[in-house]
């Protein structure tokens, strides 16, 4: 005789929670009201005096941690979420720590605090500064990088400037983040004649310079081009994950096959980190 175990939908969450702070404008009654709606708004969506004790109110609804002053305009708020309903997924876990909430101004994200079960859903970056460091084998000294530009240039000449920055010493050659696949510089034969430019260099100074391809585009291009710029030899992606969105970024940097460093750039995120509202540099990036 087998014996089923029942599970009850209690059983069903843990006491793991993570903690979101928001920087929270207006009086001390209007932040308070509005730190009490976002415990609803980013959860249930729902009125919460139409909903039951139970587990909805003892899980899922948003739990105000603490509430304070942070200067004389703004209170800061610390509200923690269930690990659970972000459902281990990037998108979901944006969704919940500041999904309808980014549409009401006054309201912003300062800070995340996650438990260690949430992240390790998340692999994070491949590499690292440690990583990098090591790859370019520069394990001291700052970082040298620069970009190739302006648009308009061919590929030749773009792979020209691309070799003398090589020879310079730069460590790190970037695609301008506004190179894509335009007429005059057409994104496989840049990436071809930039890598073996980068490449001509570093046999001729021993270095390790590499050369990071432009590789934000569609989505439906964004993978095939990340495997197109490794197959070419270039040494790193770059991504623009406010154009691509933030889990496509994720999805390239957890994938065995590219194992590439990616560089992000902030095109439109700039909008999201000035303001009142929005998400704070800490956070976003």
């Amino acid at each position: 005789m087998i014996i089923q175990k029942t599970c009850t939908p209690e059983s069903l969450f843990s006491n793991d929670r993570f903690s979101v702070t928001y920087r929270i404008f207006g009086s001390e009654k209007e932040a308070r009201v509005k730190a009490e709606d976002i415990c609803i708004e980013q959860t249930v969506e729902f009125p919460a005096d139409e909903v039951p004790e139970g587990i909805i109110r003892d899980h899922v609804f948003g739990r105000i941690e603490s509430f304070e002053r942070q200067d004389t305009e703004s209170f800061k708020a610390v509200i923690s979420y269930a690990v659970e309903i972000a459902a281990g997924e990037l998108t979901q876990l944006l969704n919940v720590i500041f999904g309808n909430s980014s549409i009401k101004p006054g309201i912003r994200v300062e800070h995340l605090d996650l438990p260690e079960p949430l992240l390790k859903q998340f692999k994070g970056p491949r590499f690292g500064r440690e990583g990098l460091r090591k790859l370019l084998n520069v394990l001291h000294r700052p970082l040298l990088s620069t970009a190739i530009k302006p648009m308009g240039l061919s590929c030749q000449e773009l792979a020209d400037l691309a070799y003398r920055f090589a020879l310079g010493g730069m460590d790190m050659i970037k695609d301008d983040h506004g190179l894509t696949n335009q007429c005059c510089s057409p994104f496989e034969e840049r990436v071809k004649r930039c890598a073996e430019a980068v490449w001509k260099a570093n046999k001729e100074t021993g270095g390790r310079t590499i050369y990071i391809a432009n590789i934000t585009a569609p989505a439906r291009e964004v993978m095939n081009r990340a495997r197109i710029a490794k197959d070419a030899g270039a040494g790193g992606l770059m991504v623009a994950p406010g154009l691509i969105g933030m889990d496509l970024m994720r999805e390239l940097a957890d994938d065995d096959s590219i194992a590439l460093p990616i560089m992000t750039h902030p095109a439109l995120h700039g909008s999201f980190v000035t303001g009142q509202g929005g998400l704070s540099h800490d956070v976003i990036f």
